[in-house]
């Protein structure tokens, strides 16, 4: 199990982190609160994560039934492999030992639905000692009041919720560098 001090749980660093994806499929992409929002805010992640060197996972859940991952997601993760889940949560050993053999302690999620998806895997990692940050405008669900009420269930278990830009301007740390101006023009 990962062991942090209190402050570091608190804070992402670029050098153990990973941005996952999860379940931007086709079937939900007509019924999801703020779809448009939520889709580009997560291909904003997507560009960031590949700008800053950080791995990116992305889920599809259940494909045969919700079809695949949206193309604008599938173009910006420029062909990155895809785990194909039935369960809710992804936070499984393989996925773990991967992590684990990348030296990552924080887990960023993004994708949807918040309430189910989210919110289980968020748990599941926080369980087993990962620092777990929910981008919440990268973020949604069928309902906005159960969106919000997971993120408030993630929050009370000690996930951080934050902001397309409060992580992205955590993880770079200063400006002034190659990485802050090629994000700044994905955040403008």
């Amino acid at each position: 199990m990962t062991q942090f001090s209190t402050p570091e749980r608190y804070t992402a660093h670029s050098r153990d982190t990973a941005l996952l994806v999860m379940d931007m499929q086709e079937k939900f992409s007509p019924v999801i609160w703020q779809w448009e929002e939520v889709r580009d805010n997560v291909v904003k992640m997507i560009k960031a994560a590949d700008i800053m060197h950080l791995p990116v996972i992305l889920t599809e859940h259940y494909p045969e039934g919700l079809g695949p991952i949206v193309p604008e997601i599938l173009a910006a993760a420029e062909g990155r492999p895809i785990v194909k889940k039935t369960t809710f949560s992804c936070c499984n050993e393989d996925l773990m030992a991967r992590l684990r053999r990348e030296w990552i302690k924080t887990i960023l999620l993004c994708g949807i639905e918040t309430h189910v998806c989210i919110m289980q895997t968020a748990l599941d990692f926080l369980a087993v000692g990962f620092a777990v940050h929910v981008i919440a405008d990268a973020t949604s669900s069928r309902a906005q009041q159960n969106r919000q009420l997971a993120l408030e269930r993630i929050r009370a278990a000690g996930g951080i919720i934050s902001s397309v830009e409060m992580a992205l301007f955590e993880l770079l740390k200063q400006s002034g560098t190659s990485e802050f101006r090629a994000i700044l023009q994905l955040v403008k």
